[in-house]
């Protein structure tokens, strides 16, 4: 499911939580643009210290201030001018002001034609945070988006591939096109509702799926104007990619339906229950020997006792 904005429809709060400052973020988002070209609109703003749009020669911008108003610390613009209405984009944006690192990447593609990239932060404190429009609730966004999502203090080196294939699909980096969010072909990782990855940690503004307000840290936004629907298969089963760090080949795993990822089994709450031989025996895992029933054989006994509801069981418990 993805959401049409109409210009003067759009997402705010008077201010983002629990940020203030910082030199780093990322951002990532699937959008379609309307048919309005040669129109200047804003995907998000945080007051005018850090924005997202398309500008008005038609290309991708993000750029930051560390106070309102004030230079540019950071200005990220793409090479290619985007006009095509019926086409599905992946905006990826990436920076690091200490480190002077600054990445622009369109449908996973290298796209920056020009940086600003200097040594300072960006303030994410000033009011108001909005998606779908400028600050100022102008020159709002005119298209599609299918997921937009932005950690703040978070910094991802895109031109790296061990990096940039944490948002892609397990297919690999080969062969990719890109016919849009919903197709099966490798492409940009679609997040979900709670989205940690790729950093694990939950973003700070989070907007998928049925798009009823912010899923992430930073707090609800409020929702001004009606929004169009547009029908889109939200499964994620083609965006699978290991969220276990200590993920092996040939470990056992399981897919999240939740988030889309893909799990090694030991990180489940299921497989941890030790001394519950029948858990993970369950699933072909042994019950680790040290805790196991016959080093504490009181436990069987206490665990019939509390599921058959027995009061006395203080002989058990010696």
């Amino acid at each position: 499911m993805s959401i049409t904005l109409s210009g003067s429809t759009y997402w705010s709060r008077p201010r983002l939580h629990r940020v203030e400052e910082s030199g780093k973020g990322t951002i990532l988002a699937w959008v379609r643009f309307g048919d309005n070209d040669d129109t200047q609109m804003f995907l998000f703003s945080v007051s005018n210290t850090l924005t997202v749009e398309r500008d008005a020669s038609n290309k991708i911008v993000v750029s930051g201030r560390n106070v309102t108003h004030g230079a540019k610390m950071l200005e990220l613009t793409s090479t290619t001018s985007y006009t095509e209405s019926d086409t599905w984009y992946c905006i990826a944006a990436s920076w690091d002001l200490a480190e002077g690192e600054g990445h622009l990447y369109v449908n996973r593609e290298d796209d920056l034609a020009s940086s600003t990239v200097t040594s300072s932060f960006v303030d994410l404190d000033a009011p108001p945070a909005v998606l779908g429009a400028q600050y100022d609730y102008t020159l709002g966004w005119v298209g599609d988006i299918h997921e937009f999502v932005f950690w703040d203090a978070k910094y991802l080196d895109l031109s790296d591939s061990d990096e940039i294939i944490k948002i892609i699909s397990s297919d690999g980096l080969d062969d990719y096109a890109n016919p849009g969010p919903t197709s099966s072909t490798p492409k940009p990782v679609g997040l979900g509702e709670r989205a940690s990855m790729p950093f694990n940690q939950p973003a700070t503004v989070l907007f998928s799926g049925a798009f009823t307000g912010n899923r992430g840290t930073g707090g609800k936004f409020t929702q001004t104007g009606t929004f169009d629907w547009v029908d889109a298969d939200d499964d994620v089963s083609t965006y699978r990619q290991s969220g276990a760090s200590n993920a092996v080949p040939g470990q056992r795993s399981f897919d999240s339906e939740r988030t889309g990822w893909t799990y090694a089994r030991h990180d489940t709450f299921v497989e941890r229950r030790s001394g519950l031989s029948d858990f993970g025996k369950r699933l072909g895992i042994s019950e680790r020997a040290h805790r196991s029933r016959r080093e504490r054989p009181g436990h069987e006994q206490n665990f019939t006792r509390l599921i058959r509801g027995d009061e006395d069981d203080t002989e058990d418990r010696r």
